[in-house]
């Protein structure tokens, strides 16, 4: 039995069937509200998050303007805590640059939708890209939605906005036929292991960096940690989703690649920055994906190919497997998407070549 406490003194304690810290307050109605989070120092967090919640609905929720919920709400811990901190900083720029300037003097229970709707057709007016707007929408449905979680607001405007239309772009990709020049082209170089690792496992860049060889078995690599860095200091973080820890089977190239990564890091001088990466600069420390986009994009001009990014190569992977064959859910497993719907929406451009090709094997399976 909990000792019996004020309201909104609140308690932290663990769920024995559930596994997960649980954040509890009592309100003045009597109702408990209640967050869940994975350690403890998060509990603590939302504990605090929610205390500071009840003290601000003590005052008349029609009197707080949206700008000060908005820089009260990317400055809580307890947001902090449950993101990666590259998804922070863009929620916090998104906040101080773009939201608060254009509507932070709104009262936070008078916005409406038609208010955000235009806001973002402006922006559109100003040159921001379709993509920029919708991060922006999203930032202000996450803010919202923790507002109407916390009853200072009855309903989410930013998700009854409507959403701004993206055009459709295909992403520059390697075909099979590319992807085998580069990595041809590039056996035997430092950055060519790195390369195949990315191309034949679809691995994230962060992900690949991230790799350790604890992580590498006979013929497959498992993902445990995405390398960051934050505050100028190298951060190995867990995968944000069940889904993002996986297993991958190496295909001969992988193998290979790897034999070769730890043979070049044996030659290299110095220990690794971070005991025990596979991909290491020559001193041993880790890279920073900003400077290996230069190199990619060198390997590609010698070698005559397209022009693509580090994350077109987990495209090219992905797009390559849809092609010969290989269904959806192994695809979303491997890539490590949330659900299958997501591997779908990314790759749906290829559907119609696919279908024109389960045509012809139907023909040839019952048509003679």
């Amino acid at each position: 039995m909990l000792p019996m406490r004020g309201h909104g003194e609140g308690s932290i304690y663990r769920h024995a069937t559930r596994g997960v810290w649980v954040a509890a307050i009592s309100l003045p109605d009597g109702r408990r509200r209640r967050r869940q989070a994975k350690t403890r120092p998060e509990a603590l967090a939302e504990l605090r998050a929610m205390q500071r919640a009840l003290s601000a609905e003590a005052i008349d929720a029609s009197r707080i303007r949206l700008g000060d919920y908005l820089e009260r709400w990317v400055s809580d811990d307890a947001l902090r805590a449950r993101l990666a901190p590259a998804s922070w900083r863009k929620h916090e720029s998104i906040v101080r640059v773009h939201i608060v300037p254009a509507l932070g003097s709104v009262r936070l229970s008078e916005l409406r939708p038609t208010e955000v709707s235009v806001f973002l057709r402006r922006d559109a007016e100003r040159h921001l890209s379709p993509q920029t707007a919708r991060h922006i929408r999203a930032t202000l449905r996450r803010a919202l939605a923790d507002a109407q979680r916390d009853g200072l607001v009855t309903r989410n405007v930013a998700a009854l906005a409507e959403a701004p239309t993206l055009p459709h772009t295909e992403r520059p990709i390697l075909d099979a036929a590319q992807a085998r020049i580069l990595l041809d082209s590039t056996r035997g170089t430092r950055y060519g292991p790195l390369w195949t690792i990315l191309v034949t496992t679809g691995l994230r860049i962060s992900e690949a960096l991230g790799l350790a060889w604890g992580d590498v078995g006979r013929d497959s690599i498992t993902v445990r940690h995405a390398l960051q860095r934050v505050d100028g200091e190298w951060v190995l973080r867990p995968p944000k989703t069940a889904k993002g820890r996986r297993t991958i089977p190496l295909t001969q190239l992988g193998v290979d690649a790897l034999r070769a990564q730890r043979e070049q890091q044996a030659s290299d001088r110095g220990a690794t920055g971070i005991e025990g990466l596979v991909f290491t600069t020559e001193r041993g420390m880790p890279h920073h994906a900003t400077n290996l986009l230069p190199r990619l994009r060198a390997d590609l001009a010698a070698a005559g190919l397209p022009r693509v990014g580090l994350h077109d190569l987990r495209h090219s992977c992905a797009t390559v497997l849809f092609g010969v064959g290989v269904p959806l859910p192994v695809i979303a497993d491997m890539l490590g998407h949330s659900t299958i719907r997501v591997t779908a929406d990314l790759y749906r451009h290829r559907v119609p070549e696919l279908s024109r090709d389960a045509a012809e094997r139907m023909q040839e399976a019952i048509g003679g």
